[in-house]
């Protein structure tokens, strides 16, 4: 039986591809868990419908995320924190802290999109990138200032 692939299957295909498979694991398995469509002349349109419906809102979330790159890169935000009288920190600013920050002014992060090499322990101004979607990546200034 050969069958168009809905999503990347490893050691079966690409999403996309047409794979020859065994009747069984394709009638039981692939086709009702929706991980592929018999190929015929109707699932071919069907295929090719949603992939240009995938393209369409591929798009959409990239300008979306260009957007948003470009409202998250406006900011500068301010975490006052305690420190030393030699500028360190008693603790230091995390991905956490970073991403609570950016929630707080409005917008939805998570600790994982913040991009950092290692943590803020002392007082300064920082650029950390956010990684908003794939590719797109925003610098936010952060003022790390003392209590």
């Amino acid at each position: 039986m050969k069958v168009i692939l809905k999503d990347d299957i490893k050691g079966l295909g690409k999403k996309g591809e047409v794979v020859k498979v065994a009747d069984g694991y394709g009638r039981n398995y692939l086709i009702p868990k929706g991980f592929a469509l018999q190929m015929n002349k109707k699932n071919i349109n069907v295929y090719e419908h949603e992939k240009k419906q995938d393209v369409i809102r591929e798009k959409k979330r990239f300008r979306t995320a260009q957007e948003l790159s470009e409202k998250i890169g406006a900011l500068s935000l301010t975490i006052n924190v305690k420190a030393h009288d030699d500028e360190n920190l008693y603790g230091s600013i995390t991905e956490k802290d970073i991403a609570d920050a950016i929630k707080k002014a409005g917008f939805d992060i998570n600790k994982h999109q913040v991009v950092m090499d290692s943590h803020i322990k002392k007082l300064g101004i920082y650029t950390v990138p956010v990684k908003v979607y794939k590719d797109i990546e925003a610098k936010i200034k952060i003022w790390v200032v003392k209590e």
